[in-house]
């Protein structure tokens, strides 16, 4: 279906990996108040985590048939490096998508409020 590797669904995946990495590091800083501050979860894990998802989890995409993984990609570790250089944009994807949103937002609510209605 697709005829490039970097296309539309490249960037949807590594915008779901950022959204996860999020729900993953706030689930697991809340549960342990301590983890803040370490080294090791912070200059480490965090830098890791969505490489190491973007790989695994575009491997069980590609097992499962899931049509955002490329045609293109036809071996696991095709599969798997796609994954990963998604996973490691995903938190510039995360971030860029997220201010666009915002700002679209804003200026939604800014049209709002000049009609006088509120």
């Amino acid at each position: 279906m697709q005829s490039s590797i970097i296309n539309i669904m490249f960037f949807l995946y590594a915008f779901f990996l950022g959204m996860l990495v999020y729900g993953v590091r706030k689930a697991v800083e809340s549960k342990f108040e301590k983890i803040k501050s370490a080294y090791w979860w912070n200059d480490i894990a965090l830098y890791f985590l969505p490489i190491l998802l973007g790989g695994s989890l575009a491997i069980l995409m590609k097992e499962t048939g899931s049509s955002m993984v490329p045609e293109l990609l036809h071996s696991k570790i095709d599969v798997a490096i796609w994954g990963s250089i998604a996973g490691g944009l995903s938190g510039f994807v995360y971030t860029v998508g997220r201010k666009m949103l915002k700002q679209k937002a804003t200026v939604a609510f800014s049209k709002d409020d000049s009609s006088g209605k509120g």
